[in-house]
């Protein structure tokens, strides 16, 4: 889905052009991976120490899911800012 990331916010031969206000959305919706990012890692961190001691928790595991699940749905509202929706 960030295929074109390495490029910045265009593909590689300027099919997308986006201006200013929807760079502005772009990086509000960006700045919320920060925090997801933050609570996978620790949610990550938490089932790693607990698999070293007992069985992991199903609970931490669809904690983890949901996490990524928000991911998914911020990629999808961001895919929808590039195509002008």
């Amino acid at each position: 889905m960030l295929r074109y990331s390495e490029a910045g916010y265009a593909p590689h031969y300027s099919r997308v052009h986006i201006e200013i206000p929807d760079l502005e959305k772009i990086k509000k919706i960006d700045e919320e991976f920060i925090g997801l990012g933050d609570e996978i890692k620790d949610l990550s961190l938490k089932v790693l120490r607990s698999a070293k001691f007992s069985t992991v928790k199903t609970e931490d595991l669809t904690t983890i899911y949901d996490v990524l699940s928000k991911i998914r749905s911020i990629l999808d509202r961001r895919i929808k800012v590039l195509r002008g929706r």
